[in-house]
């Protein structure tokens, strides 16, 4: 797109203030200069700003400035590798760009931001599932679980996906069951390009397809359970029968080993703790969580372990 200035006018407020961590508009664009061919300033945009004032620090033991650089080009980054799917699965994304706020005085101070098209609609959160019969809830589920099992072949592993960041889109031509657009790619994991410490065993085959019938267990969905009333597992197998042939003997190792499942619920928590708000306590002791009711001595060992990473890679700050 190259570098311009664009002018904004908010609209409204979606998702403001403090402990919201990035800062949420939908935006009118009144000039672009110099205007890009590509860049329509005609309509309603979304504007996410990425600004350490509003982050949620846990109370001191995250490090606002480290974790809003780390959303804000990890979203960015996540949106190009996605390229091919804007528009269809994801907003289309207009660039990121710096914003100079005044503060007292006549200084200012720097955050980033980017633009993604507005897309009318309701999140699944939102939603009532009671509405929904179970084969178009079966439908929604589906369309979940191929965007993720996709996105992860893209190298990319999802840290936050859950009702709130799928939308179910309200547009002429759009079937709300099946066109869903997924969102908020902050917390976004990366395989070819990794600068992260949950890179100890968090995301086995991570480019590669790896089989629902392997990775999309009980587990994986539970952020979903109010829209599932039927057995899970079960379902699974039956609608992902067709991908037994692309399970290679090494996966249906990695996949099956306790170990391996504990050290990637651990390691991947240790990061997501700043971006899904998981009841977590990081202290000199260890880590404690009750996100699964199972586990949590072997989770505490694997962070006490770890908890020699530097400030820097993890975004904690020691007290």
């Amino acid at each position: 797109m190259g570098s311009c200035t664009v002018d904004l006018k908010i609209l409204n407020l979606l998702r403001v203030g403090d402990g919201c961590n990035a800062q949420v508009f939908t935006v009118e664009v009144l000039e672009v200069r110099p205007h890009p061919p590509c860049f329509r300033s005609d309509r309603a945009l979304v504007a996410k700003i990425y600004d350490p004032l509003y982050f949620d620090d846990e109370e001191g033991f995250l490090n606002p400035f480290l974790c809003v650089d780390k959303h804000y080009t990890h979203e960015t980054h996540a949106y190009d590798v996605l390229s091919e799917s804007q528009g269809k699965r994801v907003p289309r994304f207009y660039g990121s760009y710096s914003l100079d706020i005044p503060v007292e005085g006549s200084k200012i101070r720097t955050v980033r931001l980017i633009l993604l098209e507005y897309i009318p609609g309701i999140s699944m959160q939102q939603a009532n599932p009671q509405k929904f019969s179970r084969r178009s809830r079966q439908e929604i589920m589906k369309s979940v679980v191929n965007f993720e099992s996709r996105v992860y072949e893209q190298n990319i592993l999802l840290t936050d996906l859950s009702p709130r960041n799928v939308i179910m889109v309200e547009k002429p031509g759009y079937d709300s069951k099946q066109n869903l657009l997924f969102l908020d790619f902050a917390g976004a994991l990366f395989g070819g390009r990794r600068n992260d410490p949950v890179a100890i065993g968090s995301n086995l085959f991570l480019g590669q397809y790896i089989s629902p019938l392997l990775r999309w267990n009980k587990t994986m969905a539970m952020q979903f359970n109010d829209w599932i009333d039927w057995d899970w597992q079960a379902w699974i197998e039956a609608e992902y029968a067709y991908t037994t042939t692309t399970i290679t003997p090494e996966m249906q190792q990695g996949y099956t080993s306790e170990k391996t499942f504990f050290l990637s619920d651990c390691t991947t928590l240790l990061w997501v703790n700043s971006v899904v708000k998981l009841n977590m306590k990081w202290n000199a002791k260890g880590f404690e969580q009750d996100w699964l009711n199972h586990g949590t001595e072997r989770c505490a060992k694997t962070v006490q372990d770890m908890a020699s990473l530097s400030e820097l890679e993890t975004g904690f700050v020691s007290r």
